[in-house]
C-alpha cells in the first residue's frame, strides 16, 4: 500500500492518498486502526508499518485525542503529517475501510475530511 501527499493540482488537495492493488492491505490497515479505535494503542505511525510504502519519504502519525483535529502537516516540514481522531472517530474509520477489504471491492473512499488535509484510500493511483 502506498502512503502519499499530493499537496496541489485538485479541489480536493491538500490530501493523502493510501492507494493499494490487493484487499488485503486495507484489511492490515484496518486492524490497525482498529487498535486505536479501542485505545489499546494511542499512537500508529502508519508510514513504518510493513504493508506500507511511503512515497517521497511521506510520514503519518496517527494517534487518539480529545478531539477530531484531522491530517495536519507537522511544522517545518513537507511531508510529515498527524492524524488526530477520538476513539470514535477512529471506529468510523474502521467501519468506512470494510468495504475496501472486501475481494470485489473497487473505488475510494473518503476516511477523514475534518482537518487541513483530508485523507482518501483508493484500490488504484490512476493520475
Amino acid at each position: 500500500m502506498n502512503l502519499e501527499f499530493i499537496p496541489d493540482g485538485s479541489p480536493d488537495c491538500p490530501l493523502i492518498i493510501l492507494s493499494w492493488s490487493v484487499p488485503e492491505k486495507a484489511e492490515q490497515l484496518r486492524q490497525e486502526l482498529r487498535r486505536l479505535a479501542s485505545s489499546s494503542e494511542t499512537t500508529a505511525a502508519l508510514h513504518s508499518l510493513p504493508f506500507i510504502a511511503p512515497v517521497e519519504g511521506c510520514e503519518l502519525l496517527a494517534h487518539v485525542s480529545e478531539e477530531d483535529v484531522g491530517a495536519r502537516l507537522l511544522e517545518n516540514s513537507d511531508n510529515r503529517f498527524t492524524w488526530s481522531l477520538t476513539p470514535q472517530s477512529w471506529q468510523d474509520v474502521v467501519d468506512l475501510l470494510h468495504p475496501m477489504t472486501l475481494p470485489s471491492s473497487s473505488g475510494y473512499q473518503w476516511l477523514d475530511e475534518t482537518g487541513e488535509i483530508e485523507i482518501l484510500i483508493s484500490t488504484r493511483r490512476s493520475w
